[in-house]
């Protein structure tokens, strides 16, 4: 078959787009043909040049077990050995993964090759044989038709194969017959007509009534539908509907076609309520509405029982209650559980966050084997006493309406870690800040994930006290790390890091908040050094930075005045170390298919060892050096650079705290951390009108230090057909990530959404929320809703709100003259 590509058929498989190669790395690590894992069978079609060893497939397969994709290294080598566009497309039809092809082939129409014979005349009892055969992608589908003299009409067989066979042939399977080819829900071919005669064999005398009227040697396909027989009485639904996303105001139509002992009666329901019924499988809606919006099924029935269709999505975009958004149909996984290293008496938490069409169940699996009653999304692992606990962990997320999704597999490693060297800290503190919602530069993608990451191993596994914070001024970085350094004392562990956009001069590195100007000066940004003083000042055990900016210089610098040099404290304790995510002149890049910043992406795998300092960031230069999605070639380098001093270099971030003779100290940081990070209380309301009698419950959660979940649920609606409540209005200096997203379903017995506030640290007085509710009257058609906006509730000063980071402190950095301009990043490694 003649291939038309998207890309060029030489275009090196590194360089095709990000989300194509994510989503083929996905087919093959969960997809299984004839029972066999599909990137083995993928493996094993390999030849010449790209042919895999037997060792070399099981050293992939090795990569399950360290929480990777076997997939993903299998890509990333065959892309080293020159594997083209061609060639991957010639294997992906061999394997006919139609779905990835779609994103490398373009839509070819069908043509019929071969047509059915004109006339075929067989004796009964021989075999019927009919071929036709059909070009074009998505591959050629086939539908078999025959004409029916009574009704004048063409009626559908259940026969989807190209060759129309039937065996053994009855006088009754004589007639007309054609085929419909397609391959989309538009375009579609006839094939001939066939005319097909069965001569009857001579009957015996006293046989003759024996077989008439009997089907019983009609082959299944082409069989009478016969009471006595559920299998062929039954309906069988043929095509099944499809999700549909049409603007306000607009017609979309759905279909169900079914096939089955007649008549047939189609009924459609709209969230599980009958909406409408008739004699065909089609539904239309003209000039959509707001209340159109949700989930639609149909169920076919006929004098032997029923079927019921998929549930499919109809979204109505042009929400005016827009603060809302559905939840999708099958469950999506917002945060897979992670891998850790622990040590013998401690503990392990694996977390699964996931939203989708309600109620949503989860089930742990440990190896492959269920966890009897693990079914929260959380799965805690206590006081670890032996080895036999480690393995891969991972969790399947599944709801009513036959969705369902395994997260990604993580492993749990069980080790003793013995403190050679006697190192402790009497604490350990770690200020992460991340900037990638820039008013005037380009926004970036990695700074939240990264954060996210680094935050829970810091925290979970290595026992830091950590404030992670997204997207701040100058004024609030600053006020961020003056609160950070008052913390650090003598005896203490402290790490700052930074991602997001940077820039290097005279061997000073700066970092942009994410309010600088398209033409900034360096006083409208912080700099390195300066946050690095402020650390030692403390004379701290450990005083760690990693800054993962780029250290380009600007781009027009003749144009400005040079900067100021900041002069740099001496340093006498011989404890710092400072990791570039770059070199000086290079660039720092992110991976924009997974939202991972490249030196994040290797560092979130070491930190956990129990190694030195300085053999986790030789550890990390050395992996981002042989990373080839960033250094396949000059144009996309990416060295890390480390700087240390650290006299005793044997310190880890794994060594344990000891609080002895530092308690009241240790105390007060514990007391500091805590003030930072409180949540309003659970609480329940009653919303207006309060004459319907509907009570929500408000819980609160936190991934980042001044981002706030809400989670409103919906625990009385008194005599209402349906009830959602959600947040529809926030003081001007915070605003939503997202809309609010629905996580139990419109079906659900208690509707929960979740409400994402950013920008606390901005909150100058107590947090005042308005909620909205949707409802139903009792005995209200299902599209017919009534919406109120009236209730209020103060959440007073959540998180770091209470730091007043939007406070300017004491200035202390020397200012400058010299305008810069930040390099043009086009910080993209889509593999």
């Amino acid at each position: 078959m003649e291939t038309k590509l998207k890309h060029p058929p030489d275009t090196n498989i590194r360089d095709l787009p990000g989300s194509l190669m994510i989503d083929l790395r996905n087919v093959l690590d969960t997809r299984s043909v004839n029972n066999t894992s599909a990137w083995r069978v993928f493996a094993a079609k390999l030849n010449g040049r790209y042919h895999f060893k037997g060792q070399d497939v099981e050293r992939l397969a090795l990569q399950i077990h360290k929480g990777g994709s076997p997939a993903q290294q299998m890509l990333l080598e065959l892309g080293a050995k020159g594997m083209d566009a061609g060639e991957l497309v010639d294997l992906l039809h061999e394997l006919k993964f139609e779905d990835v092809l779609t994103k490398l082939v373009n839509y070819d129409e069908v043509k019929i090759i071969l047509q059915p014979e004109h006339f075929i005349k067989v004796k009964e009892g021989e075999v019927l044989l009919v071929q036709t055969e059909a070009t074009g992608f998505p591959y050629p589908r086939y539908l078999w038709y025959r004409y029916d003299p009574k009704t004048e009409e063409s009626v559908a067989t259940s026969i989807t194969q190209a060759a129309l066979k039937i065996s053994p042939t009855r006088p009754e399977h004589g007639g007309d017959y054609c085929c419909l080819v397609y391959n989309s829900k538009e375009a579609g071919v006839f094939s001939d007509w066939c005319s097909i005669t069965v001569q009857p064999l001579p009957q015996r005398e006293n046989a003759s009534n024996s077989h008439q009227g009997s089907s019983q040697d009609i082959p299944p396909m082409m069989q009478i539908p016969d009471k006595s027989d559920a299998v062929y009485t039954l309906p069988v639904i043929v095509r099944q509907p499809w999700t549909v996303n049409v603007q306000l105001g607009g017609s979309f139509y759905l279909l169900c076609e079914a096939r089955g002992h007649l008549p047939l009666t189609y009924q459609w329901f709209y969230n599980s309520q009958p909406i409408y019924s008739s004699q065909t499988g089609y539904l239309k809606v003209d000039k959509a509405k707001l209340s159109d919006d949700g989930v639609y099924q149909c169920e076919v029935r006929n004098e032997f029982g029923c079927v019921k269709s998929d549930c499919v999505r109809v979204s109505i975009a042009g929400n005016e209650w827009g603060d809302f958004a559905p939840a999708p149909l099958i469950p999506e996984i917002q945060e897979h559980p992670k891998s850790c290293q622990v040590q013998l008496g401690g503990h392990a938490i694996f977390r699964c966050m996931a939203h989708g069409m309600g109620p949503l169940r989860y089930q742990w699996f440990k190896n492959q084997d269920s966890i009897p009653g693990a079914t929260e999304s959380e799965y805690r692992v206590y006081n670890i006493n032996n080895r036999s606990m480690q393995g891969v962990y991972m969790c399947l997320v599944s709801n009513d309406h036959n969705g369902q999704v395994l997260s990604k597999g993580a492993v749990l490693q069980i080790g003793e870690i013995v403190n050679t060297y006697n190192h402790f800290a009497t604490d350990k503190l770690a200020l992460l800040i991340g900037n990638y919602d820039y008013r005037s530069q380009q926004s970036l993608k990695a700074p939240q994930t990264d954060i996210q990451n680094l935050s829970l191993i810091f925290q979970r596994v290595l026992g830091f006290k950590v404030v992670s914070l997204l997207n701040l001024t100058l004024t609030e970085m600053m006020s961020a790390v003056e609160e950070f350094c008052e913390l650090i004392d003598s005896g203490v562990y402290c790490v700052f890091y930074f991602c997001g956009h940077g820039f290097e001069e005279n061997n000073h590195s700066y970092i942009l908040p994410n309010d600088v100007p398209t033409d900034y000066k360096t006083e409208e940004c912080l700099s390195a050094e300066y946050v690095l003083n402020q650390m030692q000042k403390r004379r701290p055990k450990v005083c760690c930075m990693i800054l993962d900016i780029c250290r380009k210089p600007p781009e027009n610098p003749n144009l400005y005045q040079r900067s100021a040099i900041l002069e740099r404290t001496p340093v006498e304790d011989g404890n710092t170390v400072v990791c570039y995510a770059t070199s000086c002149g290079l660039a720092a890049f992110e991976f924009r298919p997974q939202s991972k910043g490249i030196l994040v992406t290797h560092l979130e795998k070491l930190l956990p060892e129990p190694i030195s300092i300085e053999e986790v960031f030789r550890k990390v230069k050395e992996a981002v050096g042989n990373d080839q999605r960033v250094n396949r070639d000059a144009r996309t380098r990416q060295i890390p650079e480390v700087r240390s001093n650290l006299i005793e270099v044997h310190r880890s971030f794994t060594d344990p705290i000891e609080t002895s003779g530092h308690t009241r100290a240790c105390n007060m940081r514990q007391l500091a951390w805590e003030n930072a990070h409180v949540k309003p209380p659970p609480m329940e309301q009653l919303l207006k009108p309060v004459d319907l009698g509907v009570r929500v419950e408000l819980t609160f959660q936190h991934e980042f230090s001044n981002v706030l979940n809400v989670y409103i649920k919906v625990i009385r609606k008194g005599e209402l057909a349906e009830c959602i409540a959600w947040i529809s209005k926030l003081p001007s200096s915070v605003s939503m990530m997202k809309r609010p997203t629905c996580v139990s379903g419109e079906g659900a017995e208690f509707t929960t959404t979740k409400n994402v506030i950013i920008d606390i640290q901005k909150l100058k007085e107590n947090l005042h929320v308005s909620l909205a509710m949707r409802y139903r009257l009792p005995g209200s058609r299902p599209t017919e809703y009534i919406i109120s906006k009236d209730t209020q509730i103060d959440l007073q000063l959540p998180l770091v709100a209470s730091l007043k980071l939007w406070k300017p402190r004491p200035k202390v950095q020397p200012q400058s003259t010299r305008h810069a301009v930040e390099q043009t990043e086009d910080e993209k490694a889509d593999a």
